[in-house]
């Protein structure tokens, strides 16, 4: 009778052991997925050069799809004007991996950022972008989704949130240089989709590529960034 107590009592220790790991492993996993490494740093210097050039007096700026927070994000925070609000819109989750929230290893990198004072956080999807103020963000920078339905929607909502007479919406993920031909390709991979591609070995979004040429006019495409210069 003892024994057979015995075994059930370890036999729940070991249950509740193997549940604490799971959690465990949940919680640090965003940590260690998602590394700066992944990040194509090449395009960081083109973000800040672009902020430099357009913006001299606070802004108020918006990022569609924050992730871990490094990247773009770190980059647009140190580089906008003193006293700029910045606005994080994300869903802090990974269905496709696993089941995880990196809510918290964002919330550890955005400690460490500076002029956090006026940093806001939405934890929701990008549809909640209908929700916000229209004309009120200078600066949109969209990287929430890499299929066009998305990124098209997207991009229209950050036409009505942008400044009128001027604001900038931009993102990554746009690899090939404007012309007819990669548009035409772009297209057609389109209809499979799919989330990306490689051409001559390298990745290529072309649901990305395709929205940002269909809803805006004169985008700047180089090594992966896009912007473009919004005149409501």
């Amino acid at each position: 009778m003892i024994i057979k107590k015995l075994r059930v009592y370890l036999y729940y220790l070991l249950i509740n052991i193997f549940h604490n790991f799971i959690k465990f492993t949940i919680f640090v996993l965003p940590f260690v997925i998602g590394s700066p490494k992944k990040f194509n740093s090449s395009r960081l210097p083109l973000i800040k050069k672009m902020i430099k050039k357009h913006f001299k007096k606070k802004i108020n700026v918006l990022e569609v799809g924050t992730h871990y927070g490094l990247g773009s994000t770190q980059t647009i925070i140190n580089n906008i004007p003193k006293n700029s609000s910045f606005t994080c819109l994300d869903m802090w989750s990974h269905r496709i991996i696993t089941k995880y929230d990196y809510l918290l290893p964002f919330l550890n990198t955005i400690v460490n950022t500076a002029d956090k004072k006026n940093i806001n956080i939405i934890k929701s999807s990008s549809r909640f972008m209908s929700s916000l103020k229209k004309n009120s963000y200078d600066l949109i920078y969209i990287d929430a989704s890499h299929f066009y339905d998305d990124v098209s929607k997207d991009i229209a909502n950050a036409k009505k949130l942008a400044t009128k007479n001027f604001a900038i919406i931009c993102g990554d993920d746009c690899e090939l240089p404007t012309s007819k031909e990669n548009y035409k390709i772009a297209k057609t991979l389109v209809k499979n989709k799919k989330d990306q591609y490689k051409i001559n070995g390298k990745i290529f979004h072309p649901g990305v590529y395709v929205a940002v040429h269909d809803q805006l006019k004169n985008v700047v495409i180089k090594n992966g960034f896009w912007y473009s210069v919004v005149k409501n």
